[in-house]
């Protein structure tokens, strides 16, 4: 068992910069079309696929919730 301190990938209390809607929504789109050819068993590919996958949906509805709040 390691006694590193852990990185998570996603901090709640500092999210980061939100991008707009529209912005958001289409690079979503782009980063499922990219992923959706990875090599099911590939596991580096598929770690990628997945927090790239992670990352644009925390990203869509970060922006979502910003533009409900308006």
């Amino acid at each position: 068992m390691s006694t590193r301190p852990v990185d998570p990938l996603y901090n709640p209390q500092n999210p980061g910069w939100t991008p707009s809607f529209d912005v958001a929504l289409d690079a979503a789109r782009e980063v499922l079309a990219e992923q959706q050819a990875a090599n099911i068993y590939d596991d580096r590919a598929m770690l990628t696929a997945a927090v790239r996958l992670e990352i644009a949906l925390r990203h869509l509805l970060a922006a979502y919730d910003a533009k409900a709040g308006q």
